[in-house]
């Protein structure tokens, strides 16, 4: 994908278990998704749009929910800018989304609704301070709101957690069926949250699996 409207320029669908931060800015949600557009209104601005993607994304695999992103329709042209201000205002981008993003990937709720899912993610995440009380009233109001309108949830879809799928392989030849490999884990990721892929490596491709993949999956010789 190339970020202008080149004629090379395409989509490109981001996988379900990972997270991809976007903005307010140019961002089209389907109506299946319209419960997401609610900003968390307790952090600061520049963090909201960005950390409202993540909390969004934790929830769009439960009814199959995806996230595109396509070459810009828009131009934009920037006001003037105060970089350290901004850099500032931004400091939990830095300093607190990467355990954000691990508490995301294994959050898991027994409830099978998505606004029932939304507020008791948004109440564990005022629970380990990412938002405030405030944030998570303004919510309940915004998941009641679109009940009173008449508005339809999406219903869930089966998807599995926590559930190691294993898979051997009786080749490794270097390095067309490694890529192989990754993306039979790559699609086994959007349903299992654990993959384990046994298979006859050395070293080499060993390293390579583990540098790709050492978030997501457990390589086994």
């Amino acid at each position: 994908m190339t970020f202008d409207n080149s004629e090379g320029a395409t989509n490109v669908l981001v996988p379900k278990h990972v997270y991809s931060p976007y903005n307010a800015q140019a961002s089209i949600h389907t109506k299946p998704a319209l419960w997401a557009t609610l900003l968390p209104t307790t952090v600061p601005g520049r963090v909201s749009d960005i950390w409202r993607s993540y909390f969004a994304q934790c929830i769009f695999a439960d009814p199959n929910l995806r996230l595109v992103f396509a070459p810009p329709k828009i131009e934009q042209i920037r006001n003037d800018h105060n970089i350290l201000g901004d850099f500032t205002a931004e400091n939990d981008l830095y300093t607190k989304s990467g355990k954000l993003i691990d508490f995301l990937s294994s959050w898991d709720s027994e409830h099978l609704h998505v606004p029932q899912r939304v507020e008791q993610l948004w109440i564990d995440l005022y629970e380990r301070s990412y938002i405030e009380l405030d944030g998570v009233l303004a919510l309940q109001k915004w998941l009641e709101a679109l009940i009173t309108m008449g508005y339809r949830y999406p219903e869930l879809k089966p998807r599995f957690r926590n559930v190691p799928l294993m898979g051997q392989f009786n080749f490794a030849d270097f390095p067309n069926s490694m890529t192989q490999i990754m993306m039979l884990i790559q699609k086994m990721r959007e349903r299992f949250q654990t993959t384990i892929a046994a298979a006859p490596l050395n070293e080499t491709q060993l390293a390579y699996l583990e540098t790709s993949y050492r978030r997501h999956t457990k390589p086994r010789i």
